[in-house]
């Protein structure tokens, strides 16, 4: 008998762990790196994440998922998660048009976070400037216009370069059009950094501390209280039993929530309901923003009313202290209309500045040992129940009424295969569908395949006798009804992990990235070197290489330096 879906079994087995306090106290604080610090509205903040153990200095191998918000005035401006794996990862924040001028508040931190009472760890984010290039809205009292005189005084020096980091780039001239980022690691052990080439606006920066400055070990934690389930394999998605007979299903004992995403069958969740009727689903990351099926099932009584209500994973940090934005009368105008332009470049070459790098895969949800029927190469049939009858071997459908039952010919996975018909899983698109005859009433025209599991599989406290799943050529169940306790919510999932990358422009248009190379993982082991070729934009003007990140032993790093073009 093959047993799969060992990620829920595991998480179980975590989440027991952690309920008995067999887990230890773990103290995490997350640093981010961005690829600059002034924006204009409707720009991408490209993050890079650094999950620091407090304890030990070093990246964690603890938390898989980071939360990141945006925040100034009293307001969540925006916020984002960022997939981890082995403390590092990477993503974006997407800054809303309207986003007055003002500097704001980037926080980052991790569920781990949230079992700490009296919980500060503002100290290590980050405050990002951000113009808007549309109107002249402002953040009430949060904006100063200096004199030419007196903004040129508030330039603070630059953070001293640590460690041995050091970048150096190929010869630039006013008239060349790329140029070469040469990394070296003098270091005794690899390194994690990020990368980032940007123009130098002349805009005063916001003061931050680099990496190199945080001091992580002399944090002072808070209170431990274990309030949450910690992140293990990926984020832990909150929910909520409400309804009318929200009391009615939690007596049922027999009752299960389950979330999965359509079209994507790795994306499917099981938990059972609490006597308080919280649940939590232990995922592997769900990545990008997606449509969430919620489904209460294997109710007792099928009458019964009620639905999932997804809890936010956001603490909230609204009200929390960020410094005027000074900028000044003269130089201010140039900048706006300079972004202006960047925003309109960057629409129209977005597809070809952000390129995908590789993410943690989420653990398979099937053995590749499906049984797969392509339905244009049969006789096409209007009815699932003719396509069940007369094309799928391994299927079949009993009962009548509500009691129809779709099964799939199990295998007991020894010599003899014999096979046995029970209660199987039936899928659409991914979407666990209960009510078998609901199946039965599909237009099996919309369909463009079949896929058939022939084995037993575990499904966190379920057992079910083969899988099937119906691949329609939407891919998102359309047209399929469901019963009142299904509910489609909308979802933000992690980043999908991307770096801002050069492409070389064919037709000549005129290039006015701001941003010209953002690299958010770059590994380096001791002693190599490594290049990058970084395609420089039309305008002439002062850019800034910036190199920040963490030994495997727990040192930080940082490098900063400038050429002209």
């Amino acid at each position: 008998m093959r047993r799969i879906l060992l990620a829920i079994i595991l998480a179980s087995v975590s989440f027991n762990s952690f309920a008995q306090g067999q887990i230890r106290e773990v103290f995490e604080r997350t640093y981010i790196s961005t690829d600059k610090a002034v924006y204009v509205s409707g720009d991408r903040i490209w993050c890079s994440a650094f999950c620091i153990d407090t304890k030990s200095d070093k990246l964690s191998q603890f938390s898989s998922t980071a939360y990141l918000e945006l925040v100034s005035d009293g307001n969540i401006v925006q916020t984002a998660k960022v997939a981890l794996e082995a403390g590092r990862g990477n993503g974006y924040i997407d800054i809303p048009e309207s986003t007055p001028t003002g500097n704001y508040r980037l926080v980052a931190y991790t569920a781990v976070n949230k079992n700490e009472e009296g919980l500060d760890i503002l100290d290590g984010s980050k405050v990002v400037s951000i113009l808007n290039p549309y109107n002249t809205t402002r953040l009430k009292g949060k904006v100063d216009i200096a004199s030419e005189e007196n903004y040129k005084a508030l330039e603070s020096s630059s953070p001293e370069n640590a460690g041995k980091l050091k970048a150096s780039y190929s010869a630039v001239a006013s008239q060349s059009n790329s140029t070469t980022i040469k990394l070296s690691n003098e270091e005794s052990s690899p390194v994690s950094v990020s990368v980032s080439v940007y123009h130098n606006d002349g805009i005063v920066s916001p003061a931050n501390k680099s990496m190199a400055e945080m001091n992580y070990s002399s944090v002072v934690p808070g209170k431990y209280v274990q309030n949450v389930v910690p992140d293990f394999e990926g984020e832990v998605i909150y929910a909520t039993l409400v309804g009318k007979d929200a009391q009615k299903i939690i007596a049922d004992k027999d009752a299960t929530a389950y979330i999965s995403s359509p079209g994507c069958m790795e994306d499917t969740y099981v938990t059972t309901i609490s006597s308080d009727g919280k649940l939590a689903f232990k995922t592997y990351n769900i990545f990008g923003d997606k449509d969430l099926v919620c489904e209460i099932a294997d109710m007792n009584d099928e009458s019964l009313v009620g639905s999932i209500s997804l809890d936010s994973p956001f603490i909230n940090f609204a009200n929390v202290d960020v410094p005027n934005l000074v900028i000044s009368e003269h130089i201010a105008p140039a900048v706006i209309a300079r972004g202006a332009s960047m925003q309109l470049f960057n629409r129209q070459y977005a597809d070809s500045l952000r390129q995908f790098v590789g993410r943690k895969e989420n653990m398979p949800y099937l053995i590749n040992d499906a049984k797969v029927y392509e339905l244009d190469d049969y006789t096409r049939f209007p009815s699932v129940k003719e396509v069940l009858v007369e094309i799928l071997q391994e299927a079949r459908v009993r009962g009548h009424g509500d009691k129809t039952r779709i099964q799939v010919m199990a295998t007991n996975g020894s010599d003899d295969n014999a096979g046995n018909w029970k209660t199987s899983l039936v899928l659409i698109d991914g979407v666990p569908v209960f009510k078998h005859k609901d199946m039965m009433d599909y237009d099996a025209m919309l369909l463009k395949a079949v896929e058939i599991w022939p084995s037993s599989y575990f499904f966190a406290s379920k057992t079910y006798d083969g899988v099937i799943n119906f691949v329609s050529k939407s891919g998102n169940m359309a047209y399929m009804d469901f019963a009142s306790n299904v509910k489609i919510v909308d979802f933000k999932g992690a980043c999908y992990p991307m770096e801002y990358t050069e492409r070389h422009n064919p037709n000549n248009e005129q290039d006015m990235r701001q941003t010209i190379l953002w690299k958010p993982e770059v590994e380096i082991a001791p002693g190599e070197e490594m290049s990058l070729e970084c395609l420089l934009p039309s305008y002439s003007g002062k850019f800034d290489v910036v190199v920040e990140g963490i030994t495997s032993e727990g040192k930080p790093l940082y490098y900063k330096s400038t050429f002209n073009k």
